[in-house]
């Protein structure tokens, strides 16, 4: 089924999330062409009065600069997160530049930036990062070593090898850095908490908190065993192991 683009206005940039409850965060766009089988973001086709599959629709909100620009005027400086219910950096972006033009005016005025993506394009806003360092915070999902899974449960994305070489000239470049890794998908944990050692102080690590997302594929795969609380623990277990104890937190 071809990707379907819809451009539209948008009424607001900034909004409140329970994710990032002290700041804002920003969503440039409307769904997402990675089309994670567990995205918890799915519920959004209502807003967007949109029936196609996950992943086929993308809704670009052409004006978001403008409106953005004018938002930043009358708001103290904060944290602001890049993104909550999209990424920010799926491929579209490469060629509508929106969310790179956002994350610059916001540092040109003050505030922080906390972007999470699985995308290895954000490496191409290193020359603005590199101005406002200090105020630059970068996640990187990595939710599993095996590029079978990954290719599986995140059709539309650049392989884990990929994303913790982003991850990790992020952190060469002096960028403060963590790897997500959530939903912990089916994976060897001790392997990867070595391997994103070398990658990045800090780890956020999370559990599959959709499981009727991924139900029919867990059980089609043999993977139902990784849908175990015992699993989750292992895996946090694994990464306390190679990291020191502060470096690691979970959100269950």
């Amino acid at each position: 089924m071809p990707l379907t683009i819809k451009l539209i206005d948008a009424k607001s940039a900034l909004c409140r999330s329970g994710i990032n409850k002290d700041g804002w965060c920003l969503n440039p766009y409307g769904g997402c062409f990675h089309a994670c089988r567990y995205c918890y973001a799915v519920f959004m086709k209502r807003f967007y009065n949109q029936h196609l599959p996950w992943g086929n629709f993308i809704i670009v909100k052409r004006n978001l600069v403008q409106i953005l620009e004018e938002e930043i005027k009358k708001r103290k400086p904060s944290k602001v997160m890049l993104s909550t219910v999209t990424d920010a950096w799926q491929p579209i972006e490469s060629r509508m530049k929106i969310s790179r033009a956002c994350v610059e005016r916001l540092l040109a005025s003050g505030f922080h930036v906390s972007i999470l993506t699985k995308s290895s394009l954000i490496e191409r806003e290193l020359d603005i990062f590199n101005i406002y360092r200090d105020q630059v915070e970068v996640g990187i999902t990595i939710s599993t070593n095996n590029t079978d899974v990954s290719k599986e449960m995140e059709p539309h994305v650049v392989i884990p090898e990929k994303r913790i070489s982003t991850l990790s000239k992020m952190s060469d470049a002096g960028i403060r850095t963590y790897a997500f890794v959530g939903p912990a998908l089916p994976m060897n944990p001790a392997a990867l908490a070595r391997t994103l050692r070398t990658a990045t102080g800090r780890v956020l690590i999370d559990k599959m908190n959709y499981q009727n997302h991924v139900l029919t594929i867990y059980s089609r795969k043999g993977w139902l065993r990784f849908l175990k609380h015992e699993y989750f623990d292992s895996v946090v277990k694994s990464f306390r192991e190679e990291f020191t104890e502060n470096a690691v937190e979970t959100c269950f």
